[in-house]
């Protein structure tokens, strides 16, 4: 028997409901309730579902970050913090230096292109546990990235329903990009809060939802996003139910990015030292796409002539196929404004790295996918992301081929 969720799904477009604001949004009761068979389930219970999906998941990556660690011998806590996880490292160990290293380059690369959220978290848990900031980091990023399974969960549930949230959490943990999560990056605590703004949001807990937002833009320039959900979420309230108290949201949203700029003000002289970092270290500018299509147009001549661009390109085509389901889901505004905000920043990059990465914070498609993927056709995805998930981690943790 399928859920009413499912079959939605395969109801004709013409029975489907129509888009609603999310404001419109009931708050589902998360109170004590009965199972199917009479048992009473607690909150904690339905909770814990996502949080041991994801938690299997790092088996996955543990057993690949094993074997790259039998492969080159080092420290595990040496394999999960390669890559941009040094880069937080030396922000939680010494802070931000107060100028930028001159040129262009890989010398000139430097950690003010990295926001403070991160780190200032990293460095708070090693202080508080006396943990090394490499061991504090692991844990950091993995409690993190279970919480946001256990906050993307509970989005799901709202817009579609238990069965499409549970797998929506089984995708999102066996996503290829998710090895990520593993490592000490930030998408785990930016994947929190900015599930965590999009649910509060739905249930119209303004000041939570703002205060979430805060905090995304100060752990990544893409958080910025969050304050224009805040703002469509807010006018919304207003308009239809003149509820005033919204507009706190869009007030809080966007004080960490705020916050970052003043500093950056202060003790480099640039509130934008952030942004000149990433041009002049990573190539990381605008050209509206350019460097995305040619990128395509290479892969598809010579499909096996790298390993990074195959990696990305095919996620692109995979991030399309998404974009229509999410179509078909006929999601809340806020849920498109936020998806789009963060895939168009990576797509129009000069430089194209780090796909997998970029498309999990895009959560909501995964969402859309499980909504339409069910039995079989499930199973099979589901089976080959997490072979996927595996062999990127391995291959991020032992060569330059990939970058993640």
């Amino acid at each position: 028997m399928t859920s009413g969720v499912d079959d939605e799904v395969a109801a004709p477009s013409s029975t489907r409901p129509r888009r609603r604001a999310f404001s419109e949004g009931s708050s589902p009761s998360f109170g004590v309730k009965a199972s199917q068979n009479g048992q009473r389930i607690t909150p904690w219970a339905a909770l814990a579902l996502p949080a041991a999906i994801f938690l299997s998941s790092r088996l996955v990556t543990m057993a690949a970050a094993h074997v790259a660690r039998l492969m080159k011998p080092q420290p595990l806590t040496a394999v999960l913090s390669r890559w941009d996880g040094q880069h937080y490292l030396e922000i939680a160990r010494n802070g931000y230096p107060p100028t930028l290293p001159p040129g262009t380059g890989a010398a000139s690369q430097s950690v003010h292109a990295f926001f403070p959220g991160f780190p200032l978290l990293l460095r708070t848990v090693a202080r508080t546990t006396g943990l090394a900031e490499n061991t504090a980091g692991v844990v950091t990023t993995i409690a993190m990235a279970t919480l946001a399974a256990v906050v993307i969960w509970l989005l799901a549930r709202d817009l579609a329903g238990e069965a499409v949230a549970t797998r929506a959490v089984l995708l999102f943990s066996f996503f290829p990009g998710s090895f990520v999560l593993g490592l000490i990056y930030s998408e785990g605590m930016f994947l929190v809060f900015a599930a965590g703004c999009l649910l509060a949001l739905h249930r119209r807990r303004w000041v939570v939802a703002g205060l979430a937002a805060a905090v995304c833009g100060a752990t990544r320039p893409t958080g910025l996003v969050l304050t224009l959900c805040c703002a469509w979420a807010a006018v919304e309230a207003v308009r239809s139910r003149r509820q005033w108290s919204a507009l706190a949201a869009p007030a809080l949203a966007p004080l960490g990015f705020l916050a970052w700029s003043l500093y950056l003000a202060a003790r480099t002289g640039s509130a934008t030292t952030w942004l000149r970092s990433q041009e002049d270290g990573w190539g990381q500018g605008f050209d509206f796409g350019a460097h995305t299509a040619r990128t395509a147009g290479t892969f598809v001549v010579h499909p096996l002539g790298d390993f990074n661009r195959m990696v990305c390109v095919l996620t692109i085509f995979v991030v399309a196929a998404a974009l229509v389901l999410l179509w078909r889901m006929r999601p809340p505004a806020v849920v498109w404004i936020y998806t789009v905000g963060i895939l168009v920043p990576g797509l129009m990059s000069a430089i194209l790295t780090s796909t997998p990465r970029f498309a999990l914070t895009a959560f909501p498609l995964l969402i859309a996918a499980a909504r339409s993927l069910r039995g079989n056709a499930f199973a099979v995805v589901l089976a080959v992301s997490a072979g996927l998930m595996g062999m990127l981690m391995l291959v991020a943790s032992t060569s330059l081929l990939f970058t993640p």
